[in-house]
């Protein structure tokens, strides 16, 4: 008889699937003020992110354009070989893929 007492004092499976369900009722309002003030505060991160990451690329833009403009004026006034500046271009085209690829598929 004491373990049949033992049984019926612990709750079953549906009872504390009810139980759970009740209580998230209960508190419904903030959980759901919870929840929106997680995704706004997300929101706000990305969007700051994704502004940043522009600066950034149009920083790098500026400095790569500047360094090909540097270049092409020494190479007109031969103050270069124009095999350095196909060098240094090829290496700024591979860096430059290499930047996009990072944005495209960023790391995980």
């Amino acid at each position: 008889m004491n373990n049949k007492n033992k049984d019926d004092a612990k709750p079953t499976k549906k009872q504390n699937e009810k139980n759970l369900i009740d209580l998230l009722a209960e508190h419904e309002k903030p959980i759901s003020n919870l929840i929106n003030l997680i995704a706004d505060k997300f929101l706000r991160h990305q969007e700051r992110e994704t502004k940043f990451s522009f600066r950034m690329s149009g920083l790098l833009a500026g400095i790569v354009i500047f360094i090909v403009s540097i270049a092409s004026i020494l190479t007109y006034y031969n103050k270069i070989d124009g095999s350095t500046f196909t060098f240094l271009l090829g290496l700024i085209v591979g860096y430059v893929l290499t930047f996009f690829t990072g944005l495209i598929y960023p790391p995980e």
